[in-house]
C-alpha cells in the first residue's frame, strides 16, 4: 500500500503544538479544504473511540469523512482511520518530536 510523508518544522513547542492540533475546534483553521467540522464544540478527541466528522471540499464538492481515533499518545502520536464515500479507508498518523524548541510535526498517510 502507498505511503505518504510530510514533514513541517512549526515555530511553536511541541506541547503547544500538539495541543493546538488535537484541539477539533481549531481544525478548520489549519486543514485544507475544511468546509466544516461537525459539533466540534460537542466532540472529544482525546482517547480511543473518539469519532469526528469533518466535510471536505473534494473534486470541487463537499464530502463527509468520519474520522475512527485509534491511538492518541500525548505529545507524541496520534493515529486514526477516515473513512468517506468513494474512496477506500485511509490511515493517519500524525507525530509529534520536539527540534530545537520547536515542533517537528510529520503527517503520514
Amino acid at each position: 500500500m502507498p505511503r505518504i510523508e510530510v514533514e513541517r518544522v512549526l515555530p511553536v513547542d511541541r506541547t503547544a503544538g500538539f495541543d493546538y492540533i488535537t484541539d477539533v475546534r481549531n481544525w478548520s483553521s489549519y486543514w485544507p479544504h475544511v468546509i466544516e467540522v461537525r459539533d466540534a464544540d460537542a466532540t472529544s478527541w482525546s482517547q480511543p473511540g473518539d469519532r469526528a466528522t469533518v466535510v471536505v471540499e473534494s473534486r470541487g464538492k463537499p464530502v463527509e469523512m468520519s474520522l475512527d481515533l485509534h491511538e492518541l499518545v500525548p505529545y507524541e502520536r496520534v493515529t486514526y482511520r477516515s473513512v468517506q464515500p468513494g474512496l477506500p479507508d485511509f490511515w493517519h498518523e500524525r507525530h509529534f518530536d520536539q527540534r530545537d524548541g520547536r515542533l517537528d510535526y510529520r503527517l503520514v498517510i
